[in-house]
């Protein structure tokens, strides 16, 4: 189904064997990292690993700490830090987001679970990728069995509402008092829609039964209802807001392309053609590059935002899936799924 593609990789990968070159250096650890959160004092990584977070620090380039889940496993990505950096919190594979405070002895453990129940309040939510909005103590995040965002009261400790969005939505960014959410599946289906199921709902399909559609949904967060679904490429995923606020970048990861949104018009103003199955996508702080995640050609591609045009790849690991930019612009720390690696890359050497 539509959401099972979210967790797994296409028959081609199979096939692929090849000998990498990472550009800088490789650390490895057992598991499947697919998320990775830089804190505020850019030392500490927090790495989402199959059943664990691993925190690794980033100038040593050693693991501090892993500390396991509290039960299960983890999603197909989300992970962040508060603000002030004591903070982590992570969404699990079935139905659930979970905090991680610093103790006294500088120790990571659980202290807050919120429950995040699938439709009608049972079984699993699939939650992934979220926001937090530490101002208004909510986070934000895609419950992809739901075809929701869930909104968590994070002083209450508890889901306090549902937006209702696209199918198997991915992904949410914030800008003022709207949020922008990936959907996976596309578009909800209409009367005369050919259809699929996707974990207990439909989603539009083609012949051969994959998503025919990929949208983001625009929700005014006073509101919560989507005021626009903006039409863009096939299995959007990843987000980037550009520094200023007027452009967001999504990646389409079965189309190989980055769809260009407009957040005055809410209109696709430019699709650019990208890499082999693009995941995650970062702005640098200064907006001069984007970096897009190239899974299939395990690859990092770096882009003039103001051309579009790819300047150059960096090499990763294999099937890199998420990665965060050091605050210095120069070190890029990425979550290579299969090779089960995090890799340093000094972006200013390949240039």
């Amino acid at each position: 189904g539509i959401r099972d593609a979210q967790e797994s990789r296409g028959l081609g990968d199979v096939y692929k064997r090849q000998v990498l070159n990472p550009a800088g250096k490789t650390v490895e650890f057992p598991g499947r990292p697919v998320d990775i959160a830089v804190h505020p004092d850019g030392r500490l990584l927090a790495i989402k690993n199959r059943g664990d977070v691993v925190f690794f620090d980033a100038v040593e380039r050693s693991i501090a700490q892993t500390l396991s889940m509290p039960k299960g496993g983890s999603a197909y990505c989300g992970i962040a830090w508060t603000n002030d950096g004591s903070c982590v919190w992570t969404t699990a594979a079935e139905a659930a987001i979970h905090c991680a405070a610093r103790g006294e002895n500088g120790e990571f453990a659980w202290m807050k679970t919120v429950e995040l129940p699938g439709p009608d309040g049972k079984g699993e939510s699939a939650p992934g990728g979220f926001a937090l909005d530490e101002a208004k103590g909510v986070i934000y995040v895609a419950l992809s069995r739901n075809n929701s965002v869930g909104v968590v009261d994070i002083a209450l400790g508890k889901l306090s509402a549902e937006f209702p969005v696209g199918i198997a939505p991915y992904d949410v960014v914030l800008l003022g008092d709207k949020a922008y959410v990936t959907n996976w599946g596309g578009r909800r289906p209409g009367p005369d829609d050919i259809t699929g199921p996707t974990s207990g709902s439909r989603a539009v399909v083609n012949a051969a039964g994959i998503a025919s559609t990929g949208t983001v949904s625009v929700i005014d967060l006073a509101s919560g209802s989507v005021t626009r679904e903006i039409e863009v490429d096939l299995h959007p995923c990843g987000m980037a807001m550009s520094p200023d606020g007027s452009r967001l970048y999504v990646a389409n990861a079965d189309s190989d392309t980055i769809s260009v949104i407009d957040t005055a018009t809410l209109e696709v103003t430019r699709t650019i053609p990208t890499g082999e199955r693009p995941r995650g996508i970062t702005f640098s702080h200064d907006y001069s590059r984007v970096y897009i995640c190239a899974s299939d050609s395990d690859t990092v591609q770096v882009m003039d935002p103001a051309t579009g045009e790819i300047l150059h790849e960096l090499p990763s690991g294999e099937d890199p899936e998420q990665f965060v930019l050091h605050p210095d612009d120069k070190h890029l720390w990425i979550a290579n799924e299969d090779d089960a690696v995090t890799t340093v890359v000094d972006v200013d050497s390949r240039k």
